[in-house]
């Protein structure tokens, strides 16, 4: 076996291929704005054109189950109002084609404004349905 080489510290073409690799997505939210600014990864899971740039929370919510959607509303209201140190939800969620995948979201808030209130958020996506549906291929 040989020993890759070691990722530069810091390196942010390091970086987006170990978020790549482990199939996690980036987002963006300017807290206010009726949009989502998310990566090409991000895209990619949801079933969307790797061109667009952003995406309308309509899309979100739409997509989402409807038992888990409350959940995430809660998740995030706790977080933003400062009651949770982050945003975490596991839901479900139906791509245009139709299939239905379970993802974990995880984010923070990561700018104020002046009044103290937050103004930018960030976070990752990641795909957690072969784990809910017990299919790890781990061998276990």
């Amino acid at each position: 076996l040989s020993a890759s080489p070691p990722m530069n510290r810091g390196s942010p073409s390091g970086i987006l291929e170990a978020m790549s690799e482990l199939r996690l997505a980036a987002w963006e939210w300017r807290i206010g704005e009726t949009h989502l600014r998310c990566s090409s990864e991000w895209l990619e899971m949801n079933g969307l054109s790797k061109d667009q740039e952003e995406v309308p929370f309509s899309f979100v919510e739409d997509t989402r189950h409807p038992r888990d959607l409350d959940s995430a509303k809660q998740a995030l209201s706790r977080h933003l109002s400062g009651q949770a140190g982050f945003y975490y939800s596991e839901f479900r969620a139906k791509k245009p084609n139709g299939d239905l995948m379970y993802f974990a979201d995880k984010g923070r808030v990561v700018e104020w404004n002046i009044d103290g209130k937050p103004s930018r958020m960030v976070g990752i996506l990641s795909d957690i349905t072969a784990v809910r549906n017990g299919r790890l291929g781990w061998g276990v």
